[in-house]
C-alpha cells in the first residue's frame, strides 16, 4: 500500500519567536513524507504604516531564518522534510492590501 504524502500549509505573522520550536518539533514527527508550505501573508503597503512596521521587521526576520535554514541542510530542517517559502522573493512580500493574501 502506497503511504499518502502530507502538504503542510503554514501562514505566518508576526510568528519569528515560534518558528524554531515549531520547526524543530516538525523534525521529530515519525512520519517524513511531507512539506511545509510558509505563506508570508504581509501586504505591501505595511511598510508605510508606522504601526506595522515592527511586523514588517518580525517577518523578514522569518524570511531570512527560512533562507538560512535551507541553504544549510546540516542544520536539520533541510534533511528531514521539504521546505517552501511563499512568497520567495526575499526582502519584500508584494502582496496587495485587499487581495486577501495567500493562506
Amino acid at each position: 500500500m502506497i503511504e499518502p504524502f502530507v502538504h503542510i500549509a503554514l501562514p505566518v505573522m508576526d510568528e519569528y519567536s515560534n518558528l524554531p520550536r515549531l520547526l524543530a518539533s516538525l523534525s521529530l514527527q515519525t512520519v517524513k513524507d511531507f512539506r511545509l508550505y510558509v505563506c508570508v501573508n504581509q501586504p505591501e503597503s505595511w511598510w508605510n504604516d508606522s504601526g506595522k512596521i515592527r511586523i514588517c521587521e518580525d517577518n523578514q526576520s522569518t524570511l531570512s531564518f527560512l533562507e538560512a535554514i535551507k541553504n544549510r541542510p546540516q542544520s536539520g530542517l533541510g534533511s528531514r522534510f521539504e521546505a517552501f517559502v511563499i512568497p520567495e522573493n526575499v526582502p519584500t512580500i508584494n502582496i496587495e492590501e485587499n487581495s486577501g493574501g495567500i493562506g
